[in-house]
């Protein structure tokens, strides 16, 4: 802001002045303790002027003194006496300083040792003393900063790294941005006093990026160019992709090598049969099984010097291709000993598993698995072990049923029924476990469901020789019964001749010769 308009010098300005001033800046007569000073700017820049306005200055003034820092005779600037006019320049006077009649202070071309608190005192007539004063912040100019790094390329978990915001410059704070966001103290992130030094320690991958250091004052604000800083890190250990293991013969096999490194990893491809490739990717077009082996990917970064692998183990099968069940014997009875079935293959290196009616089966103490589980046995009969057996074998790649084979267990005691597959016969009946003894539903008089033309045979013939016996017992009973009640009657003589035969009646021209 300019001065007054009114008739200025440096040091001395007549009293005339002061009036001419007084009409441009009006002041009114007020309580002591009302007079204040405004400084016009607060915070101006290094070369610029500044203006500091008295306000509500009492009439009867008789004179008025200017300090700097704190009100000694020492940091008198300038001192104003009214009556008579006269001005006087105090120890802090410096040339560049205009004291209006009205108690206005003008300085010009400012340095940062102007920066303080200003006062004015006030004397009156009456002896009464008024101060006022105001603060004045001078600060310079500020230019575009820059970034200044001690490593630009540091190694991850071994190098520390410190940034650097010049130049230096007073009175000045500082801000950091790191990817376009403001950084803050900790997480390894240290920032000096005045947050013109950043330091990270220990430097790691995640502090690769681009940063911004930004200087400001109360009169400019700066903003440095990027600087892109990348941290040397790996190779970690490599993954290796897809991570299966078995493959069918005459499949492809594409494998890829990835690791996190910066600089990038070399990549070296090596087999268990010495073979070499310098690629990220393997690759085999058709496998045979003389591919079966270990795969081992290196990786490596030629700045940091660390190396690290993985290996994989290929395995090249073909798939299983038949199974069948052996029984010592597919019809026992209840109570017998054991049963014993095989699973036969000719595929190795697989697993075997039992299905007892659609069902895993599981080992009991009555259901024996052999080590390799290809041998069953099956020990104390008994009717709940009837059924549908079949054994499955597997490889990694491929699996295979074999046919079922039906266990058939009876049980021939007098009176009981018996089982046969999954039937159950009661004396000369079929008797389903849904429906039992019903004739209706097997033509004959027999079920038919599941038992072969032989067995039902022998069962007809079983029930027609029981039937035939019984009916002998009973006629043996009957006749017995009959002659009782005959030998219960009277006993009374016959006549000879009532046995006799007609004379006439066939045979009674019987000659026996003697």
């Amino acid at each position: 802001m300019e001065p007054p308009s009114a008739p200025t010098h440096r040091g001395r300005v007549p009293w005339k002045g002061l009036l001419l001033t007084a009409t441009l800046l009006p002041f009114w007569s007020l309580p002591a303790n009302a007079a204040s000073v405004e400084i016009i700017p607060s915070n101006a820049v290094v070369g610029d002027d500044v203006t500091m306005f008295v306000h509500k200055v009492p009439e009867n003034t008789v004179r008025l003194d200017w300090y700097k820092g704190v009100i000694e005779s020492k940091n008198i600037i300038i001192t104003l006496k009214i009556n008579p006019e006269n001005i006087t320049n105090g120890p802090l006077f410096s040339h560049r300083e205009t004291l209006f009649n009205n108690g206005t202070l003008h300085i010009q071309n400012l340095t940062q040792r102007d920066k303080s608190t200003y006062l004015i005192q006030i004397f009156t007539m009456g002896g009464d003393s008024i101060t006022a004063r105001g603060v004045l912040g001078v600060y310079v100019r500020l230019t575009k900063p820059q970034i200044n790094a001690d490593n630009e390329h540091p190694t991850e978990k071994k190098d520390t790294v410190t940034l650097q915001c010049d130049p230096e410059t007073p009175d000045t704070t500082y801000r950091w941005f790191f990817n376009s966001k403001p950084v803050a103290q900790g997480g390894g992130l240290e920032l000096s006093k005045q947050n013109r030094v950043l330091t990270l320690s220990p430097a790691l991958r995640n502090n690769t990026g681009a940063y911004v250091c930004e200087n400001w004052n109360p009169v400019s604000s700066k903003t440095s160019d990027q600087f892109n800083l990348a941290v040397l890190y790996g190779p970690d250990p490599p993954i290796i992709s897809p991570s299966k293991n078995f493959y069918r013969r005459g499949a492809s096999l594409s494998l890829s090598c990835y690791t996190a490194s910066h600089p990038p990893a070399k990549f070296t491809w090596s087999t268990s049969k010495q073979a070499t490739v310098v690629a990220q990717n393997f690759f085999i077009p058709a496998l045979s099984l003389d591919d079966s082996g270990s795969y081992t990917c290196f990786v490596s970064n030629n700045v940091t010097l660390l190396k690290a692998t993985n290996t994989i183990n290929i395995t090249v099968l073909d798939p299983v291709t038949s199974a069948s069940i052996h029984a010592s014997n597919t019809t026992v009875a209840e109570g017998d000993n054991n049963v014993i079935l095989v699973c036969i293959t000719n595929d190795t290196d697989i697993s075997t598993q039992w299905v007892h009616n659609n069902q895993p089966l599981q080992p009991s103490d009555t259901k024996l698995l052999s080590r390799d589980n290809k041998t069953l046995t099956i020990t104390s009969i008994s009717v709940s072990d009837a059924g549908d057996y079949h054994c499955e074998i597997s490889n990694p790649i491929s699996s295979i049923k074999s046919p079922r084979l039906e266990l058939q267990v009876t049980s021939r005691g007098p009176g009981k029924d018996f089982r046969l597959g999954n039937q159950l016969f009661g004396g000369c009946c079929v008797v389903d476990d849904a429906n039992p003894c019903s004739r209706s539903k097997h033509p004959g008089g027999f079920g038919t469901g599941g038992i072969s033309t032989d067995i039902l045979v022998g069962i007809v013939i079983g029930c027609f020789i029981i039937g035939v016996l019984i009916g002998t017992a009973f006629a043996a009973v009957l006749g017995y019964f009959l002659f009782l009640r005959k030998s219960e009657r009277s006993p009374r003589q016959l006549d000879p001749r009532e046995h006799q035969p007609p004379a006439d009646s066939p045979g009674s021209d019987l000659v026996l010769n003697p």
